[in-house]
């Protein structure tokens, strides 16, 4: 019988959200060769859902945790204030710039962005680039698009201008590169 500690693991140490350099010191060959793709969101967007999954999903293990929509607006600004003003080397995961997911040795290293905010069509304008010949009306239907923006543009109303001054300065590279704006 084999134990979880004796399972094979083939391409250890690399995992979901491993970074360029990982992958091109794990596959150099690969690297070089593959098209790489990334999916990118708007940094207002990225930030609220981190923070979100760290306070609220992250403590789903926690019967004592109190639910997100059971939380006081007042409440949801004080932690979102103090979770966007921590030192950057106390930043969650979920909250880094990710430059590492987009540089390798000092160079934009993505062949094609997905913009979440364009998913149909930049995924139509791949299939196109690659020849793959798919229609993603048929293949990737966008069932929850109104409830996602409605549930955006509420989200939204806990950046305060404190807030987003971070956040526009903690991504400045990342809205530049993607061509986000700084609008709420």
């Amino acid at each position: 019988i084999m134990r979880s500690a004796d399972k094979y693991v083939p391409h250890y140490p690399l995992w979901d959200h491993s970074n360029l350099g990982q992958l091109a010191r794990m596959f150099p060959d690969a690297f070089v060769r593959y098209h790489k793709i990334a999916a990118v969101r708007h940094p207002y967007d990225k930030v609220i859902s981190a923070y979100v999954f760290d306070y609220w999903d992250g403590r789903a293990a926690n019967k004592n945790a109190k639910n997100l929509s059971a939380t006081v607006p007042e409440e949801i600004f004080r932690g979102l204030a103090a979770y966007v003003a921590r030192p950057r080397e106390k930043l969650s995961h979920t909250m880094r710039h990710d430059r590492e997911y987009f540089f390798w040795a000092g160079k934009f290293a993505i062949n094609s962005i997905i913009r979440y905010e364009h998913l149909h069509s930049d995924l139509q304008a791949l299939s196109n680039r690659l020849g793959l010949g798919l229609d993603m009306r048929i293949a990737l239907p966008h069932i929850k698009k109104p409830a996602a923006e409605s549930l955006r543009a509420q989200y939204r109303t806990f950046i305060t201008p404190e807030i987003k001054a971070v956040i526009d300065d903690y991504y400045d590279w990342y809205f530049q590169q993607f061509g986000y704006e700084k609008i709420l």
